[in-house]
């Protein structure tokens, strides 16, 4: 399978390979676990498209020197974590970070951006905040993957939009890592919800909408792609690993 606006196929669907699922059974599981899950704040989109990285977090993240003041910096530097660092600068900068995440399994910082071993099931390890979505892990152990990596769970507030990004931290990472297998889903929207607009985007800013009737979704995650806003809190289901043969036939 090749995905790509290179291919002219901005979203491959895996529908045909989804085991049967009661999607309001999963959507009030998978909310009533993030009921007692914790949440946590992180840098979402640092392959921001220029055009809007002065909204991003990223962007005055990696910039404080120019955002804030002497006061302001001195603060920032003794935070310990990226989630306090985000939080402070939310609070003191022009920018907003209306987004949440909760891992359910988390890859291991082999390097710096975390992005490159997110599918590799053996340098990835289960979460405490797993136990509290028996449904939805019963879904994901379904899913034609041969081997899961990172689990996550991406919630956005309402009305706010997850800007065009790619899913690397700079464009030499960006051309090194080429696509990766994940299997994107809104168990929110599948029963019967509101959602977020999911898109990949062209060099000319022009947006293709994956098709909504559609349950399991994977694009290239080089591409530059955002979801546009939904009316309430919403959430999606990201979970990376490798593709089983059903989906990407071995060569042998």
């Amino acid at each position: 399978m090749e995905v790509g606006l290179k291919h002219n196929i901005p979203f491959q669907y895996l529908d045909d390979f989804a085991p049967p699922v009661n999607w309001v059974d999963v959507h009030n599981d998978t909310v009533r676990g993030l009921a007692k899950a914790p949440w946590i704040k992180t840098a979402v989109s640092a392959g921001a498209h220029p055009d809007w990285a002065v909204t991003e977090m990223a962007t005055y993240y990696k910039n404080v020197d120019k955002h804030l003041t002497d006061a302001q910096r001195a603060i920032f530097s003794k935070l310990e974590t990226m989630e306090q660092k985000i939080k402070f600068l939310q609070m003191t900068t022009p920018t907003v970070h209306p987004f949440w995440l909760c891992f359910l399994r988390v890859n291991k910082a082999v390097e710096r951006t975390q992005h490159e071993n997110k599918a590799i099931a053996e340098q990835c390890i289960d979460t405490p905040n797993m136990v509290y979505f028996p449904k939805l892990m019963s879904v994901i152990r379904k899913l034609p993957m041969k081997s899961i990596g990172r689990i996550l769970i991406f919630m956005t507030e309402a009305n706010n939009e997850t800007v065009p990004h790619y899913d690397a931290s700079s464009q030499e990472q960006r051309e090194r890592m080429g696509n990766a297998d994940f299997i994107w889903f809104q168990p929110q929207a599948l029963a019967g919800g509101p959602c977020k607009k999911i898109y990949v985007m062209d060099d000319d800013k022009n947006r293709y909408y994956a098709d909504p009737s559609k349950q399991l979704v994977w694009f290239n995650e080089m591409d530059w792609h955002g979801t546009e806003p939904a009316p309430v809190f919403s959430y999606s289901v990201r979970v990376e690993g490798v593709f089983d043969d059903r989906v990407r036939p071995s060569a042998a």
